[in-house]
């Protein structure tokens, strides 16, 4: 029986890095630079796009720890400092983690994406044994796979890596920040490479959940820089590739925990109760030589070790989506050119089969006699949950002081003759760590070239049978997927495969037709379809026409039709892969200013010495698929995500699949529809959308519909049309003295129609003792005092007054949830009959939706004396940017304003002419044009309904008192102004007392500072009668609960150490650019 069926990298890792250990705070004495990797992501249908902003980290075991203010060690050699680290608390506030020298120290390089581990370095600090570097999305924050339906890829060059030594590359259930939210005494985190852990549930982890891991250490005996301490860390591991020259294995290691667990005695696979743990300490492995093929991998080999080869590792599912139940996994190589199959099991007693599942790995532990710790501890169900929850990416180089590397690749037990002890043709005497260092110090590992996507998008090439040592050619039925087949999983049944030889054509691509002769093989999972002959007839006359002679030579080869059809799903497939990727994204990017200057193509001039940096189009028309493609490499690392379900900043923009198809449609007809003629269904399904969203909105009869551009826009209009009316009315009256009246809630729409139309503004103050919102009294004073100044525009109509009778009242402001007293302002109102009264309800309009929300932003009081409202659903209504909707009770006052249609766009159909039948929304607006908008709210309102729009409104509202409901349980917050609808406005405070406002909003200040440089959340700051406070706003469709959570232990993380490093300034006095 073999007991010791596998050794995976970490709890048999102890390596030489002399007084190089690790910590949790942060130290300053070496700056921290990430060497670039960029890696692919790919889809069958658009191909591979580089993922730019790729790097790795150094796991944090192998960096210096010192004292935080100094440089004594509380690591060296194999030993504790303990006068620093007399437990493991004060350690971990002792101790700080510092940058590294990666080439200089670790012997880590890489060069484009090549990544080289060197084997011993001697740098200034010591000798350094191996290294571990995990892949990270962003500077803090390690990359999360999530690999359901996908195939992970990637090159690597074994050949100087011999007997003994281990080239790792697995996955790992890790926190993606390294720990860093969880643990408040973990300070370094990801961007130091914290939070390691793995299914060997190591105890010489140094730092273990923010702690130290120095209560029970114990020196290795046989390591001078080794030990282990009383805890471990364990975590699900999906092992891709342990190899070296001469063996590999891949191996699923499932655990009953999920995520980082800290563990104590029997739970971390102690040597006398290996299978007793929390983990599969064994995993189930496929080692081709172990499983009876000895020819198969090694130097000069079918697979040859002695070049570099890429390595294909592929985890289907029962449905063939990522949904699906994890079902199998299986491997693949592509060397010289030609797909070479897996080897098949040849050990009596197994099924001759390529790859692993739950069925073979049982009867594996069964034939070799081992425990079977894998179906014990989950099994594929248990390696299918750690993969749907994301794992992080692990590469390594290191030697083994435990087994001496020999259950890789050479026979373990040394003295076993029972099946599955052979594991390679390594000498049962090599591997021993001390040999290794002192024979072969340069030797290195190199990985390149990394990919993930669908399942056969990222590699190609000619299959190859590796049953046969001269690679020849497959053309017989295998059970392997390939490059051109297709291939139906199912429980319970045999995977059953077609063999296609020769070319295979990508998804969407032609695949047949009269005088095609290029590829009829379909990529796996599509199928040949034939088109229309009628609609190869309009394609091949679009041939001829105007637009087909403009396109470029690249665009000849196929019809425009055929061109877009394709351009078309592999644009629908990449919003959907974002949306599916959108959460593992950062939600701010990272680009510094001018970053896509550097990348757009056609320089005006180049030479030897110069580069003239003067961006200039091309010439000559591009291929689209590299446009697009270009859109992918450097457009989308620029962009904010405001659909991600961390972004909390300025307003929501929930977006929908209906809104976006909308917006697809109405695009594609490109009607202006400035009147009822230039497209009838434009104009009427405008008017129809806008009295459906009035009735669910519950908005009197008496508003007619319209709709702006953006509530800016709207309110712009409407004070054209009130200045229109009112110098009707007044025509004595100078335009110089016309003001409008805003407060200091109203954004800043109301101050940019008086810029813009050259009038007056006056923003009435608003308090934090009245909530931010505009009270009767307050108006009254104002109106009054400009009576006193000879401008009193309200009195009575018949006298001339000297201010424009404009009003823009507010109902749920952008800046702090803002509701104006509209029952108080009413009653004002009726002494000036005059003014006209505008809501400008841009982001919280929508929830009068909801009937429980219409008391509080005073329908009643809108419906009854409100000339015209507006409100935005492109916020927090669910269409897509734009869609600003606007009613006005009488349409007259805004054609009589706007209406300059020259006789040449006039119809019979017009308003003039059936007296207000149709309605020509150019004269609704400031554009001479009008964009078909409502399409998309048309989809909306259907595809939801309207309970389904009041649900997401609640739920963000419920959702915001969630977070509410924290802040006021925390010390370190409290909020400013009460949480309106779903904004919280709130702010830092100390717990020892109340210092005075210039202090705390530098607190303030510090704190934004601080949040504002993670890219993992996104708040925005505002400042209210000289309060400086963050406001967080729900909204985003795909925020949940979890989110909120995740976002208040974020802000209450900051504030925690804002206040920390405040408090350490002179009197609090921290500035803050």
């Amino acid at each position: 029986m073999s007991i010791f069926a596998m050794f995976p990298k970490a709890a048999l890792l102890a390596l030489s890095y002399g007084a190089i250990a690790m910590g949790q705070l942060v130290g300053t004495y070496t700056a921290e630079n990430h060497p670039s990797l960029p890696f692919q992501r790919c889809t069958t249908s658009g191909g591979c796009t580089t993922v730019s902003s790729g790097q790795v980290v150094l796991d944090a075991n192998w960096r210096w720890l010192h004292v935080k203010d100094g440089y004594s060690n509380c690591y060296t050699g194999n030993k504790w400092n303990t006068t620093v680290c007399p437990d493991n608390l004060t350690c971990a506030q002792n101790c700080a983690l510092d940058g590294a020298d990666y080439q200089g120290t670790y012997g880590i390089s890489t060069s484009g994406n090549s990544l080289t581990l060197k084997y011993v370095t001697n740098g200034s600090s010591g000798k350094n044994i191996g290294s571990r570097v995990y892949l990270m999305a962003s500077d803090s924050n390690y990359e999360l796979f999530k690999l359901l339906n996908q195939e992970f890829t990637f090159d690597v060059d074994v050949s100087n890596l011999p007997c003994g030594l281990n080239g790792a590359v697995y996955f790992n259930e890790m926190d993606a920040d390294g720990g860093l939210s969880k643990f408040s005494t973990n300070k370094a985190g990801a961007k130091y490479g914290t939070g390691y852990c793995d299914s060997q549930c190591p105890k010489d982890i140094k730092f273990i959940s923010g702690l130290a891991n120095v209560e029970g250490w114990n020196p290795s005996s046989s390591d001078a820089n080794g030990g282990n301490g009383r805890d471990g860390t364990c975590c699900n591991e999906l092992d891709i590739w342990e190899a070296n020259k001469i063996s590999n294995a891949f191996t699923p290691h499932p655990c009953t925990v999920s995520g980082p667990y800290r563990c104590t005695g029997t739970e971390c696979n102690t040597p006398t109760d290996r299978y007793d743990g929390v983990c599969d300490p064994d995993g189930c492995d496929f080692n081709s030589y172990r499983l009876g093929d000895t020819g198969f991998f090694g130097p000069g080999k079918i697979v040859n070790t002695n070049k570099k080869l890429t390595l294909v590792t592929q985890f289907l599912t029962d449905t063939g989506t990522a949904s699906g139940k994890l079902v199998e996994i299986r491997r693949l190589y592509v060397q010289d050119g030609k797909v070479i199959q897996n080897s098949k099991v040849n050990i009596p007693g197994l099924p001759a089969v390529d790859s692993l599942t739950d069925s073979f790995c049982d009867a594996q532990k069964t034939v070799f006699g081992d425990p079977n710790a894998h179906k014990s501890k989950g099994g594929f169900p248990g390696m299918e949950k750690a993969m749907r929850n994301g794992l992080v990416l692990a590469l390594s180089l290191w030697d083994d002081h435990h087994a001496n590397m020999l259950w890789l690749d050479s026979t373990y037990p040394t003295d076993s003759t029972a099946l599955g002890a052979a594991r390679g043709d390594c000498p049962t005497n090599s591997g021993k760590p001390a040999d290794l260092q002192a024979t072969i110090p340069n030797a290195s590992v190199t990985f390149s070239n990394i990919k993930v996507g669908d399942i056969g998008s990222t590699y190609s090439g000619t299959p190859v049978d590796p049953s046969s040592s001269t690679t020849r050619v497959v053309t017989s039925t295998t059970a392997t997927t390939r490059p051109g087949t297709t291939t139906t999983t199912r429980p319970g049944t045999t995977t059953t495969t077609s063999s296609a030889a020769g070319p295979t054509q990508s998804k969407w691509g032609q695949c047949g037709g009269n005088g095609y002769t290029g590829p009829t093989i379909c990529a796996s999972g599509s199928t040949c379809t034939r088109s229309n002959d009628c609609l190869a007839g309009l394609e091949r006359a679009l041939d001829g026409a105007v637009i087909a002679a403009a396109r470029p030579p690249s665009h000849k080869t196929f019809s425009h039709l055929t061109w877009f059809r394709k351009a078309g799903y592999q644009a629908i497939d990449r919003i959907c892969d974002y949306y599916s990727s959108l959460q593992e994204k950062n939600v701010i990017s990272t680009v510094q200013p001018g970053y896509l200057r550097e990348h757009i193509p056609f320089l005006a001039a180049r030479s030897d010495t110069e580069v003239n940096l003067t961006v200039t189009p091309p010439e000559e028309g591009e291929n689209f698929e590299v446009i697009a493609d270009d859109y992918q490499k450097f457009i989308v690392p620029g962009l904010t995500h405001w659909q991600h379900p961390s972004f909390f900043a300025y307003f929501p923009t929930a977006c929908t699949f209906e809104g976006i198809l909308g917006d697809l449609y109405a695009s594609s007809t490109a009607n202006p529809g400035f009147n009822w003629t230039s497209s009838p269904a434009c104009t009427e399904l405008e008017a129809i959308v806008l009295d459906w969203a009035a009735n669910m909105l519950g908005l009197s009869p008496a508003f007619l519909n319209s709709s702006g551009t953006t509530a800016s826009d709207s309110a712009l209009v409407m004070v054209v049309a009130a200045r229109s009316l009112y110098q009707r009315n007044h025509p004595d009256v100078k335009a110089e003295d016309l003001v409008i009246y805003v407060t200091t809630q109203t954004h800043s729409l109301g101050a940019k129609a008086a810029l813009v139309l050259g009038l007056q503004v006056r923003a009435i103050e608003v308090t934090a003792e009245d909530n931010f919102s505009l009270r009767g009294d307050a108006l009254r004073a104002a109106l009054e005092e400009d009576e006193k100044l000879g401008r009193k525009p309200f009195i009575l109509t018949t006298i001339a007054p000297y201010i424009l009778s404009f009003k823009v009242a507010t109902a749920g402001t952008t800046s702090s949830g803002a509701t104006d007293n509209m029952s108080e302002i009413r009653k004002v109102a009726n002494d000036y009959p005059s003014l006209w009264v505008h809501i400008d309800a841009a982001w919280a309009g929508v929830a009068l939706a909801c009937p429980e929300f219409r008391e509080k932003l005073f329908l009643d009081e809108i419906n009854a004396f409100a000339t015209s409202f507006s409100t935005n659903f492109h916020k927090w209504g669910l269409v897509t940017f734009d869609c600003s909707t606007l009613w006005v009770r009488d349409r007259k006052l805004l054609t009589e304003a706007l209406d300059i249609t020259p006789p040449f766009l006039r119809t019979h159909q017009s308003d003039a002419v059936l007296g207000g039948m149709v309605i020509d929304y150019r004269n609704w607006h400031l554009g001479l044009g009008r964009r078909f908008r409502s399409l998309k709210l048309w989809f909306v309102l259907r595809g939801f309904g309207v309970e389904g729009f009041r649900k997401y409104i609640r739920r963000s509202v419920d959702l915001n008192e969630i977070f509410a409901n924290l802040v006021k349980d925390s010390t370190n917050l409290e909020i400013v102004t009460a949480p309106n609808l779903a904004l919280t406005v709130f702010r830092v405070i100390l717990k020892g007392g109340s210092p005075n406002l210039e202090s705390l909003n530098s607190l303030n200040r510090l704190f934004f500072g601080r949040i504002s440089a993670r890219p993992d959340i996104m708040l925005t700051q505002t400042t209210l009668n000289g309060v400086f406070c963050i406001r967080l706003a729900v909204g985003a469709a795909r925020t949940t609960e979890m989110h909120i959570q995740q976002a208040f232990t974020l802000i209450e993380k900051e504030a925690e150490l804002a206040i920390e490093t405040w408090s350490q300034t002179v009197n609090g006095m921290l500035t803050v650019g």
